[in-house]
Order: C-alpha cells, then sequence, then structure tokens
C-alpha cells in the first residue's frame, strides 16, 4: 500500500463514531498516565484531522479498520514519549539542565546519544545510576544505590558530537521519511534488534505499497509533516505494544501460560489484575521479582535476585481468592534437540506471533534465530551445579506448583530451537531449558513448617542432649568440688567414674584451652603459630572461592585483582595444606620415635592406629552428623539449597569419610583424608630410619624421587595444568587435575615423607644444637626464601588466559609437579632454623604465646569453616558485592566467626573426650626415663602432640 490510506485515516468527522483502543488499554494503562492528559493530547490531532479535505469520506469508510489502527497506535505513541520524556529528565538531569556549564552539557548529550546507539560504556554508565529504591514498598528504602566502582571505571574521550538517526524507506513510493525526532524511543526497547527493527518496517511497508500512488501524491506534499508524524507514533507505538507485552509475559509468566493448574491461573490473573490497579500487596510481589541482572555489563552477574524476604511477607486477598507470596528461582540451561523433538513448520502468520513469545533478554535467542518449534518445551530438575547457571528470581502465588512454574517459563523461552550445528552430515538444533524444582520454591509454610525429624535427626539430637547433660552434672560437680565446698573431701583414691565425668568439666577444659603455658623447653614453639597462619591463610582463600561460586553482583571484579600478583599470593593457598602435612610427618616421627628410644625399638601398632583415629574421628563425627541432619533446619535465604545439597552429601558419605576412604569415592573432602593415610603408612619410614640410619634415609629418598618421577609422568601423559586456578578456566576444566592428582595420596605424599626426615633429623639433634657457619645459614635462608617466592609468584605471567591461551610445557610441568614439594622444603628449612637458633625474629613471631591457643583450635577451625561459609552465603539475601576493603571486613568477620565456633566445639566435644581417650587407654603411670627425657628433649606443644587432619596440630 501507499501513503493515501494513511492520509484518510486522519479525515475524521464527530460524527463518524467512536474508534475504540481496547486491544491498548493495558499499555494505556503500564504507562501511568492520566486520562486528563490523555485527552489533551488527543484534542489537538483531532483538529488537525477536522482541517483536512472531506471529499475522502467514502474511501475512510473502507479503511475504517486502518484508521483505527492508525490513531490508536499514534495516541499510545504520544504516551509513550510522554513516558519517554519523563524517564530521559530522570536518568540525564544534565542533558535536560539550563543555566549549566557548556562542557557538562555537551558532554551529557553524547553520553545520551552513546546511550541510544548502546555504546558499551554507556550501557555501564546508565547502568551505574541507580533506578528505584529496592525494597520500597514495606520496607520503606528511599535510597536508590548506583554501582560505585563501574561508573567510576568508566572512560570515554571524543572530540566529536554523535549525530544519528534512523531512516525509513517506503517501498512503494521510494520516500525518505526521517524519524529523527523519534529516535529516543525507538531507543529505549533494549530488546529488540536491528535485525527485527528492521522486518517489522518491512512489514509495514509492505501493507502501505498495496495502494495506488495517483490517489494521494497532491495530498501527500499538503500534509507531508503529518504523515511524518503519525506514521512514526504509529510505529513507535507497535514498538510500545511488543515492549508492553513482552514484560506482560517476562514479569507474570504463570498468567499467559497453558497447561496449568486451574487455580494458579486465577490466582495468577488476580494478582496481574490487582498489580495494574496498583494494590499495595501486588506492588509488593511485582518489586520481589528479580529483574535485568545488576551489574550485568562488564562484571559478569547473570543472576537476578529479587527480594526474598518481602516476597514471603505478602498475603494477598482479592475477590473470591487469597493467596501467599511464593519464591521461585528459575536456572537457564541449554540442551540437545533430537529430530523427533521437532514439530513440523508452521506458517509464517503464526510464526510472526509467537516471536514475542520470550522472557527478559534471553528470548532475544528465539527472535533472532526463530528456529523450528519443539513439541514440548523443555524442562529439567535442578542440581548442585545448577547454581552456577544463569537465574532469575519470581514472586509468584503461593498455589502455583514448581512444575507449573518451570512450564510457564520453558513455554516462553524454550519452545523453539536456538541454535544448530552439523556432525556427519547431520543437523542437530539446541535449545533453552528451564531448570526448576520444588527445592527452589520457598514459601512461609515451608519456612515455619515443624521439622519432620527421621531416625538420624533424632539420633543426632538424643545424642547432643546426652552430651549436654553430661557436660551440665561435670561443670556442676566442678563447681561444687572447688567452689562451694566449705570442707573438701579429698579421698586419697578418686574412682573412675568421677574421673570419667571430670573430663567433661566446661571450667577444666576452658583454662586448658585458653592457657598460653607451655612446655618447660618451648622447642617446637614455632609450629603454633605455622598453623595458626596457615589456617587462616586457608580459610581467606576459601572465602574468595565461596564468594566466585555463589551469587555476586561484580564476578569480574574479583576475577580483575586476582590477575594481580599482590592478591596471586593469597590465592595460592592449596599449598598451605603441604605445610600441614610437612608438621604432621615431623609431629608422628618425633612421637613414635622417642617411644621406640623408650621401648628398644618395639611398638604396639594396633595402638598406634587406635590411638590416632580416636583422637581425629569422634568430633569430626559429631559435627558429620550435623551437617548431615540438624544444619538444614537452621536457615533459609535464596541459596538455602546449597546448605540441603551439602547436608545431603553428608548423608551419602559419611560412611567414606569416617573410614577415611572418601578420596577414593569421589568424595569433597581431602586433607583428612590423605593423612590418616600416610599417617597408616608412615611406620614404613619411620621404623627403618630408628633401625638402619642409612638403609631408611635411602629408601625414604627413593620413594620420594620416585613419587615425584610419577607426578611428572601424569603431568605430561594427561597434560594437567600447572595450577588448577580460576583465571584459567580451560585448565580447570581438565577432568584429570582434581581426582586424579590433587587428592591423591601418593601425589601428595613426598611433602610428609620430607616431615619424617626433618622429625627424624630433630630427634637426633634432640640433645644437641647444630652449629652451621653464619655465611651457610644466610645463603639457605636466601636461596630458601628464593624457592618460597618462586613457588608462590611463579605463575604470575600465565595467570591471565586470555593474553597467554598456551603454557609453556617445561614450566607447566615443572611448576606443577615441583612445587608443593619445594614449599615444603621451604617450611621444613624454616621449622630448622627456628629450633636450632637461626630464626631470629621469624622464629619469636612464630613462637608468640598467643598463638598458643589459637593453635589449639586450628583442627576444628579446619572442619566447620567452609560450612559456615556455604551456609552464609546460602542464608545472605543479595548477591555479595566484592571490593578489596568490603572483603577484607568480611573474611576478619568470618574469621572472628569460625574461631567462635571452634572454641564452643573444642570445649563440649573435643577436649572432653580427648580427655576421656586419654584417661581409659593411654598409660596412667609415666616412667622416670621419659620424665628425664622430658628435661632435654624438645617437649610437645599443647595438650597433646598428635598431627591432626591436614597435618594439624592437635590442641
Amino acid at each position: 500500500m501507499l501513503l493515501l490510506p494513511v492520509i484518510l485515516a486522519l479525515i475524521v468527522g464527530t460524527g463518524q463514531g467512536t474508534y475504540s483502543l481496547t486491544d491498548n488499554q493495558g499499555l494505556y494503562q503500564n504507562l501511568s498516565v492520566s486520562s486528563d492528559g490523555v485527552q489533551q493530547k488527543s484534542e489537538p490531532i483531532g483538529r488537525n484531522i477536522l482541517d483536512s479535505s472531506a471529499t475522502s469520506k467514502n474511501q475512510l469508510r473502507e479503511d475504517k479498520s486502518i484508521a483505527t489502527n492508525i490513531i490508536a497506535q499514534a495516541i499510545i505513541a504520544l504516551l509513550a514519549r510522554e513516558q519517554h520524556n519523563i524517564t530521559k529528565s530522570s536518568n540525564f538531569p544534565t542533558l535536560v539542565a539550563t543555566n549549566i556549564s557548556e562542557q557538562c552539557h555537551k558532554d551529557s548529550e553524547i553520553y545520551h546519544q552513546a546511550y541510544l546507539l548502546r555504546i558499551d560504556w554507556a550501557k555501564k554508565m546508565f547502568e551505574s545510576t541507580g533506578k528505584l529504591p529496592e525494597a520500597l514498598h514495606g520496607n520503606d528504602n528511599l535510597h536508590g544505590l548506583g554501582l560505585f566502582d563501574e561508573c567510576l571505571t568508566v572512560g570515554f574521550w571524543s572530540d566529536t558530537n554523535i549525530r544519528w538517526q534512523f531512516l525509513l524507506h517506503f517501498n512503494g513510493a521510494g520516500q525518505v521519511v526521517t524519524l529523527t525526532s523519534n529516535q529516543e524511543q525507538l531507543g529505549q526497547f533494549d530488546f529488540v534488534g536491528s535485525d527485527g527493527v528492521q522486518q517489522e518496517f518491512e512489514n509495514l511497508g509492505l501493507e502501505l505499497s498495496e495502494i495506488d500512488p495517483s490517489l494521494y501524491l497532491n495530498q501527500q506534499n499538503d500534509d507531508k509533516s503529518i504523515v511524518t508524524n503519525i506514521v512514526s507514533n504509529a510505529i513507535v507505538a507497535f514498538f510500545a505494544r511488543e515492549r508492553r507485552n513482552l514484560s506482560k509475559r517476562s514479569n507474570f509468566p504463570t498468567l499467559v501460560a497453558t497447561n496449568i493448574s486451574e487455580q494458579c491461573l486465577n490466582d495468577s490473573a488476580a494478582y496481574h489484575e490487582a498489580y495494574l490497579l496498583r494494590v499495595d500487596w501486588a506492588k509488593k510481589m511485582y518489586e520481589s521479582t528479580g529483574q535485568f541482572p545488576e551489574a550485568f555489563y562488564y562484571t559478569g552477574n547473570y543472576h537476578a535476585q529479587g527480594l526474598f524476604d518481602e516476597c514471603l511477607s505478602v498475603q494477598a486477598t482479592w475477590t473470591n481468592t487469597s493467596f501467599r507470596g511464593k519464591y521461585c528461582t528459575v536456572f537457564f540451561d541449554s540442551a540437545l534437540v533430537m529430530p523427533w523433538e521437532l514439530k513440523e513448520e508452521t506458517p509464517a502468520g503464526d510464526e510472526a506471533q509467537q516471536r514475542t513469545n520470550w522472557v527478559g533478554i534471553l528470548q532475544v535467542l528465539e527472535w533472532l534465530y526463530n528456529g523450528p518449534k519443539l513439541k514440548e518445551p523443555k524442562v529439567r530438575d535442578t542440581d548442585r551445579n545448577s547454581r552456577y547457571l544463569a537465574g532469575l528470581d519470581y514472586c509468584i502465588p503461593s498455589s502455583c506448583s514448581a512444575e507449573d512454574f518451570r512450564l510457564s517459563i520453558a513455554q516462553l523461552i524454550g519452545s523453539r530451537a536456538i541454535d544448530n550445528t552439523t556432525y556427519n552430515d547431520t543437523n542437530y538444533y539446541t535449545s533453552m531449558v528451564a531448570v526448576n524444582d520444588d527445592n527452589y520454591c520457598y514459601t512461609t509454610e515451608q519456612m515455619n513448617a515443624t521439622p519432620n525429624f527421621d531416625g538420624p535427626d533424632i539420633a543426632v539430637i538424643v545424642t547432643l542432649s546426652a552430651l549436654g547433660l553430661v557436660i551440665l552434672a561435670a561443670t556442676s560437680h566442678d563447681l561444687w568440688l572447688n567452689y562451694y565446698q566449705t570442707q573438701p573431701d579429698q579421698p586419697k583414691k578418686v574412682g573412675l567414674a568421677v574421673k570419667a565425668l571430670q573430663c567433661f568439666s566446661l571450667i577444666t577444659n576452658g583454662k586448658k584451652l585458653l592457657s598460653t603455658k607451655s612446655a618447660a623447653v618451648d622447642n617446637l614453639a614455632c609450629l603454633n603459630g605455622m598453623r595458626v597462619l596457615s589456617t587462616t591463610w586457608i580459610v581467606l582463600y576459601h572465602t574468595y572461592y565461596q564468594a566466585i561460586i555463589n551469587p555476586m553482583y561484580n564476578p569480574l571484579g574479583l576475577l580483575k585483582d586476582a590477575l594481580d600478583w599482590k592478591l596471586h599470593g593469597v590465592l595460592n593457598a592449596t599449598i598451605a595444606v603441604d605445610t600441614f602435612f610437612l608438621m604432621s610427618g615431623l609431629l608422628v616421627t618425633y612421637s613414635l620415635m622417642r617411644e621406640l628410644d623408650r621401648n628398644k625399638g618395639r611398638f604396639n601398632i594396633a595402638l598406634f592406629y587406635l590411638h590416632r583415629f580416636l583422637r581425629l574421628t569422634p568430633v569430626y563425627a559429631m559435627i558429620l552428623g550435623f551437617i548431615a541432619t540438624l544444619l538444614a533446619y537452621l536457615g533459609s535465604g535464596p541459596s538455602w539449597q546449597n546448605v540441603r545439597d551439602l547436608s545431603v552429601a553428608c548423608r551419602w558419605n559419611w560412611w567414606n569419610n569416617l573410614l577415611y576412604v572418601n578420596n577414593y569415592v569421589r568424595s569433597y573432602e581431602l586433607e583428612a583424608t590423605c593423612d590418616m593415610q600416610m599417617f597408616l603408612l608412615s611406620p614404613l619410614f619411620i621404623y627403618p630410619l630408628w633401625r638402619w640410619r642409612k638403609i631408611g634415609l635411602s629408601w625414604a629418598i627413593f620413594n620420594i624421587l620416585g613419587l615425584i618421577g610419577g607426578t611428572i609422568a601424569i603431568f605430561i601423559v594427561w597434560d594437567l595444568p600447572a595450577m588448577g586456578f580460576f583465571t584459567r578456566p580451560t585448565d580447570t576444566s581438565n577432568p584429570h587435575y582434581y581426582y586424579g592428582y590433587y587428592v591423591q595420596t601418593w601425589t601428595r605424599f613426598p611433602p610428609y615423607i620430607l616431615g619424617i626426615i626433618l622429625g627424624w633429623i630433630l630427634h637426633k639433634t634432640k640433645n644437641s644444637r647444630i652449629k652451621v657457619n653464619k655465611g651457610i645459614v644466610v645463603a639457605c635462608w636466601f636461596f630458601a626464601s628464593l624457592i618460597g617466592l618462586s613457588v608462590l609468584y611463579g605463575m604470575v605471567p600465565y595467570l591471565n588466559e586470555i593474553e597467554v591461551p598456551e603454557m609453556n610445557d617445561v614450566a607447566r610441568v615443572s611448576y606443577g609437579s615441583l612445587h608443593r614439594f619445594a614449599w615444603a622444603s621451604f617450611v621444613a628449612w624454616i621449622v630448622f632454623a627456628c629450633i636450632h637458633g637461626y630464626g631470629g625474629f621469624i622464629n619469636r613471631f612464630l613462637s608468640w604465646k598467643a598463638f598458643i591457643p589459637l593453635a589449639r583450635l586450628t583442627y576444628v577451625v579446619y572442619l566447620v569453616h567452609f560450612t559456615y561459609l556455604t551456609a552464609y552465603h546460602g542464608y545472605i539475601r543479595k548477591p555479595y558485592y566484592y571490593t578489596k576493603f568490603t572483603h577484607a571486613e568480611h573474611y576478619f568477620g568470618v574469621i572472628l566467626m569460625v574461631f567462635f565456633m571452634a572454641f564452643a566445639i573444642s570445649l563440649t566435644v573435643e577436649v572432653p573426650l580427648l580427655n576421656l581417650e586419654k584417661l581409659l587407654i593411654s598409660p596412667t603411670k609415666t616412667k622416670k626415663p621419659e620424665l628425664e627425657e622430658r628435661k632435654h628433649t624438645i617437649p610437645r606443644v599443647g595438650l597433646n602432640s598428635y598431627a591432626t587432619s591436614s597435618g594439624h596440630l592437635g590442641s
């Protein structure tokens, strides 16, 4: 068609009838423009129409439907322009202001035009500007915060002013109409790509080309400005309607879905109707639904979280229905589509109608690709890895089940294929998948429901209750005995039952835990500082690790800092585990060799293993049982399913954890298992060293070299990366790195054997000090420091995978296979130097008495800190925002909490059970030779000289 219908559509007299805008009334309401404003805007258009020629009344009747549609869309476009003007003024205040500097106005104009063109830096500036305050309804938050760091990182320079315009080509007349005045309206539709815009323009042009140009050529020149305005407004109105439809579908998915429960559909309709009328509870629900992910551009946030507590607090009452808010998370994945899952091709008309069936930005894939339809949209249940996918949180009526919800989303984003690939001359398609189930849907009833305790839950509750009663009785007895008894009864012999009860006294155990006293000769005191610093280093690393794997506003900000050499020294903390392996081997060797000396080469190997198992396992089992049963009931949050997943994993894997074989059944624990397995093998190295010095030393060195050689071989054969660091995602995807190398006992054994050799040396020199020339000492410190720094920062040139996609094979294999043993060698020198008087200020710092009580807590800190971080990130209501300062504040808060938890657990579980084990199994009498030996030898540090999980010293 040509332009005559457009001109005829303008000639509307007062007696021609009233044309309904019913089709656009939803958009009218969505624009939030008052009825007076609509009337005021429409009256000038009517006067222009009445001034036009009346000779085309017959033609008008023939084109009544076209006129109705064009005028309706024109009015809606005027409202859209009014809405846009408000948006423009509020988001670009310096653009519309007067009496401001010329440079400010000029730069603001460049910023605005660049944003209309979707230039990256302009989108980043716009995103950094605060929007409507979150949780405004019901919580009175009146501050719309923006993104501080993202705003300050924007950089742009230009010496020219950017000008642009949209050109619309009408095929029939070859007429070019400039839509410059409407570029802002067209530019505001973020999710419509240029291809989609061009296609709609062409469709409109085809309709206009059906009219004979001879009917309107003269009138065209007279009413050119009116035509331009009306047609351009009509086009803008078309996109306004499309935008409104998309908003309706993406924000109210259960309203437009099919094949869902009738109650869910009715409640969704009530929610939508109440929202259009701006009812408070409906506004609260709408506000609680996640919008476009904050900090999306250049910060890597792909999870649009909503308002958890606000959604669950909704109590909706509307006409004949009532319901509560339900908070659900849907994740977006992709899956292969089999040929039999595709529908036959549909007519073009239906295809054009379905193109608007999308949700948020994800359905732009369906729009652009426009692939074949699926017979059924794809859905699947969540799993432990779902949290790593892009996600969106919704607040929906509680009558909607998880199945209703995910089917509604799937109908919007998963009804068409979005990609295809060819393999063996066969086309394979890919489609979006809606990932959700009951695990990621929360209601108030669910949160407040009485827990349905099962057998394991009841068993743990009974055990903890019985332990609490025993502790209460023991503490009361201790108080009565020491503080309230006027004439204390001091029998010559205390019964075993009373002694066992006294093992659980909070007063006695608290004094032991908090004491800064150690043995008379404090030669091993440096190990206290080492294990405290190594433990806090591991906790620091895990705060970064948990932040990057959980919802986060700006993961790319953390990634940027991780590429800096200074932070790499912090994040390269996995080598701290090898410090514990070294200390564990050292202490086991020293303790066993002392027993071999005392018993002339004999020791009870069964008691040796039982003693170790009973010292490590009870507190480990208690914590494991609590995680497997009661932890999941203690909180709630948008990501609390991660805690429930951890609880389920503990229920399934408790047996292999307590048997210390979980590194061979693909569990996630490492240090406790490897350390126990190394302990079981330690007599094979310790006894030969004690009995046959040269043979034993040669045997230990031979094993170190053989194990390192085997590690080099698997690095070459499996092409293992030098390190599993998240700045090199391709390296971390190697399936052999974690299960084939990182958790294998034999690949981690060399530092432990080195610790055995060091323990043997310290045992042999316990009565004398090794004298070393000062020059040699300085050289040893220099080379040891060089080795330590090389291990810490050796991979800095390879951190950025984009800049260095391929690592040098020599560097990869040598660093990957040798750096853990090299780090253990560096630590071994520090221990040797400190014990024999060459440590200087380092020894004075590591031997600081404040480390003694903290060192007694490190084993339990190691056991609980990762679970605490999982619960913390599962509970927080909004994503974590990273800066160096906020993370330092977060870290010190975590350290304070986990050490406080460790103190409570050690006081009530670990120390009482260790006391009981010592009472029942350990020798009750100490021989005189042993007492004399202790006066001249290196003593135990702390309460007990055992090496706990990950080489932690016992308390």
